[in-house]
């Protein structure tokens, strides 16, 4: 079952993007370029801004189509994943630290993205106006980063001050530069 809708999709985007028996064979060349890219960035032989200042500027000298096709892999080599020689929560460190409460999706060993940020302050900051507002502006630039980084439509977001929790989505409106 799982197969036959694999082979459907497959087919649906060779169709919609008019690639295969339906038009255009996919250059060669351009696929092994992107595909070496993303093994060698995943086998720690290349970093990840290496992988993006090859792929960008590919990006630029195609044609539409294949431009949006190198941009999506350049993005899938920032994403957040954990690494061995990388920090997983550095992209979430600004000048005032992490956030007090980070969900992250675990795919065996390693993080794959976050889902979910919180910050908290105790029951005696509730009439402290300029840190609650501190707070949902960092949950705010937290969010957006990860729905950005992974290609997600929204974030979830906490914010927790004494003993009121207040739920936060922040989701992409339209996709753009």
């Amino acid at each position: 079952m799982q197969r036959s809708i694999k082979i459907l999709l497959l087919d649906y985007v060779k169709k919609e993007f008019q690639f295969g028996k339906y038009g255009k064979v996919f250059d060669k060349d351009l696929f092994q370029e992107l595909k070496k890219a993303f093994t060698d960035v995943k086998n720690g032989n290349m970093t990840r801004l290496e992988a993006q200042c090859l792929l960008y500027p590919l990006a630029q000298d195609s044609a539409p189509l294949y431009s949006k096709i190198i941009i999506s892999v350049a993005r899938l080599t920032s994403t957040n994943a954990m690494n061995e020689n990388e920090n997983y929560a550095s992209a979430y460190v600004s000048a005032n630290g992490r956030p007090d409460v980070m969900m992250s999706v675990s795919q065996g060993l390693r993080y794959s993205r976050n889902i979910d940020f919180a910050e908290v302050q105790s029951i005696q900051q509730r009439c402290n106006n300029f840190m609650i507002s501190k707070d949902l502006i960092r949950l705010g630039l937290f969010s957006k980063e990860t729905v950005n980084d992974n290609n997600s439509r929204a974030c979830l977001t906490m914010q927790s001050v004494g003993l009121t929790t207040i739920f936060y989505i922040s989701t992409l409106i339209a996709d753009g530069i």
